[in-house]
């Protein structure tokens, strides 16, 4: 079985038991630089499948969505952020996941969610109902999803301390976000509406 057959079968393992999936991660080892690159495949994958629905979104909201360049830059400082951030507030509460094993759980996690983005895109063409409803339940599942593979990747018991870290980053990295491009929207000018 190549790497890439296991892979795929550890992502279907993920889509029915995270824990079991995520432990199979754990004795994965990497490159560093293929980590790398396959995160930022990712994000360009990310990129290419959400422009359909910033498209729709243009309609509905005012102002205009970021370039897809300046979108993708910000997209992989924010993953590599909150990857940062999980892996730091973990260990100081027990969690032995290591920042690769981390990294490559988000890389398939955020696989897992853009299938999943392509596919209500999909059913709001098919079912525009049927999708609001599906999307609801797909980030519930998805939720849950993360929980437990962080929750294996740092070995706690409970995947709600794993959601609780999750949670209490991505809070982080976002206010973070917002302090740092206010400062920087105020130091080289920009609109002041932001």
């Amino acid at each position: 079985m190549t790497l890439w057959e296991h892979l795929v079968g550890i992502m279907r393992q993920m889509l029915r038991d995270p824990r079991v999936a995520a432990a199979e991660l754990i004795g994965l080892e990497f490159r560093r630089e293929v980590l790398i690159s396959a995160f930022l495949a990712m994000i360009a994958v990310s990129i290419i499948a959400t422009e359909p629905m910033l498209n729709a979104a243009a309609s509905i909201f005012p102002g205009d969505p970021l370039p897809p360049l300046a979108r993708a830059f910000g997209s992989a400082l924010g993953g590599l952020a909150i990857v940062w951030v999980i892996w730091k507030a973990g260990s100081m509460m027990g969690g032995q996941g290591t920042f690769d094993q981390l990294l490559l759980g988000f890389i398939l996690l955020e696989v897992v969610f853009i299938a999943g983005i392509v596919g209500l895109l999909m059913m709001m063409v098919a079912l525009p109902p049927l999708a609001g409803l599906l999307g609801v339940g797909f980030i519930c599942y998805w939720l849950w999803l993360i929980s437990n593979v962080y929750a294996e990747l740092h070995g706690f018991p409970s995947a709600w301390k794993a959601f609780g870290v999750v949670v209490v980053s991505w809070m982080v990295v976002n206010y973070t976000s917002v302090i740092v491009l206010g400062l920087l929207t105020g130091l080289f000018g920009g609109p002041t509406d932001v």
